[in-house]
This record gives C-alpha cells, structure tokens and sequence, in this order.
C-alpha cells in the first residue's frame, strides 16, 4: 500500500497536512469542519497526535500559542481547495514528506511521527479522546489520553 499526504498551506506555515490516508490538524469537531471547509474533504477524528506550546511566538499578542495536531480519518479524498485562506494542497507521498529538506521542524517531526505509527501501530502515538461526564448535570466533557485498557476502566479497587 502507497503510503501519501498532502500538505495545505496559508502564507506563513503549512495548517493541514494529509498523511498516509489520515489528516491532522486541530482538536476533534474543529479540526474535521476546518478540514472540510478549506479543503472538501470529509473526515472522522481519530486521534490527537501532538501540542505545540510556545510563549513567545510573535503572532501571539504575547499570549501562549499552542499549535494542536490531529489524526483524521478521510472518507473523500478529492481535494477542492478553499482559495481564499489556502495557497495550495495536494497528495503527496510521505516517505518523501519525512525526507524532504524543504520544511518546518514541525512538520518534519509530525511526519516521522506518523510514519512510525504506521508501520508499528498507531497505538503507539495516538492520544484518543472519551467523552466522559462533567460534575455539572447533563454536561459532557472530552478528555485526551493514551488508550486505557478495557480491564482498568471497570477497575473497582486495587485489583
């Protein structure tokens, strides 16, 4: 199987990047609607890969930014670029991703990262998320970990 991206650029870093059949880019909801607005492709959050946090970033009005990277499952794969907030998308292969010399550290890690996951299992670098309720009634809450086991969810005590 040809693993492939796609990366999505504005005019200061590249937003979306389309790895080997998974997209990330935001958190959850937000990142599957932005994906689809900017780019027509459809998808499902799967996972949450990875948070940047930096303090001084010069666009942040010196406030923290954090850069937030999801892995989304596409179910299209047509490629209809929003023009007004992206300069350029297209599918690549990521292998070449993961060599090139011609991208942000990020970007380059993010790729490595995915690459590894998917030649070892995706368990490996995924953050999933539960839905779990909040103290205040009737509110839901989404919380990111690595998977727990089945066995320590029902778990009443120190088995």
């Amino acid at each position: 199987m040809k693993k492939y991206t796609g990366i999505l650029t504005t005019a200061l870093q590249p937003i979306i990047i389309l790895i080997d059949l998974y997209i990330f880019f935001y958190v959850g909801d937000t990142a599957v609607r932005e994906v689809f607005e900017e780019t027509g492709i459809k998808s499902e959050f799967r996972s949450l890969l990875s948070i940047r946090q930096q303090h001084t970033h010069p666009g942040a009005f010196g406030k923290s930014d954090m850069y937030i990277i999801c892995r989304l499952k596409p179910y299209s794969f047509t490629i209809n670029l929003c023009q007004h907030e992206c300069l350029k998308c297209e599918w690549m292969d990521l292998s070449d991703l993961v060599k090139t010399k011609n991208t942000t550290p990020i970007t380059s890690r993010v790729a490595r990262l995915l690459l590894y996951g998917y030649r070892e299992g995706f368990d490996k670098i995924d953050l999933t998320m539960e839905e779990l309720p909040a103290v205040y009634t009737g509110l839901f809450y989404k919380l990111y970990h690595k998977k727990l086991p089945d066995n320590y969810k029902t778990m009443t005590g120190m088995d």
